[in-house]
């Protein structure tokens, strides 16, 4: 067949004549030809083309396709070619040893993107397979819905762990947004100092400054010229 013998022409090529040659070729034809080379030709390619390139050759490719290409390839190259579609594949599938380390690289922006897209029981799978500095981040960005589904799924260890990440004045946003059975287990995980604070804010009336003042500020000697202030 025709793919047959352009995997003959492609495996007998030296590295810098491989990569000229899958450049000519129509990128739809190309994802097919990939998940058929060798692991190093693979990678080999996906690292010569920018993340455009990639774009273009996965446009067309079917999920199936798409993830035969992901399991071959470096976390790097994987993450850019990992998107909603082939995550709620394995999420589906149940492949969180192979999505754990693919997600790990993605940016809290690109997740919350994703995240908004799945469905709820997805979401809680995504979340708790992040690492914890990146679940912070992503939470941050959440709409309100998508956090208060997590929040209510979270165990105490877990949620403990996302208290502890977030700052307080987040914290305090959550409290005043959130029903009050949320409300309860937020407080419940939280550290004593966190507590005080969240009380200490809740105590002013509902549409006073208090409500929303922080109690974190920047402290700038009084010689301080504009430049050196915002250069702090």
């Amino acid at each position: 067949s025709t793919i047959k013998n352009n995997l003959k022409i492609l495996n007998i090529l030296d590295d810098d004549d491989l990569i000229q040659v899958v450049r000519s070729l129509r990128k739809n034809y190309l994802a097919n030809l990939l998940v058929h080379l060798s692991t190093e030709k693979r990678q080999l390619i996906l690292e010569s083309l920018n993340d455009k390139e990639i774009n273009k050759l996965l446009e067309d490719a079917s999920v199936n396709v798409t993830i035969q290409i992901i399991e071959g390839s470096s976390q790097e190259v994987a993450s850019k070619v990992l998107k909603k579609e082939e995550i709620t594949y394995l999420l589906n599938r149940g492949n969180l040893t192979i999505l754990k380390p693919l997600v790990s690289m993605m940016s809290s922006e690109e997740l919350v993107k994703i995240f908004e897209q799945l469905k709820p029981q997805n979401r809680v799978k995504l979340f708790l397979i992040l690492p914890k500095d990146l679940a912070v981040k992503t939470f941050v960005g959440l709409t309100y819905q998508t956090k208060q589904l997590l929040l209510n799924k979270l165990t105490k260890e877990e949620l403990k762990d996302l208290m502890a990440g977030l700052v307080v004045d987040e914290t305090v946003m959550l409290v005043k947004k959130m029903p009050f059975n949320i409300v309860k287990k937020i407080m419940s995980q939280s550290s004593e100092e966190t507590k005080e604070y969240i009380n200490s804010i809740l105590s002013y009336p509902k549409d006073s400054v208090g409500r929303i003042m922080s109690r974190e500020y920047l402290a700038i000697p009084s010689q301080s010229t504009i430049r050196q202030a915002l250069q702090i």
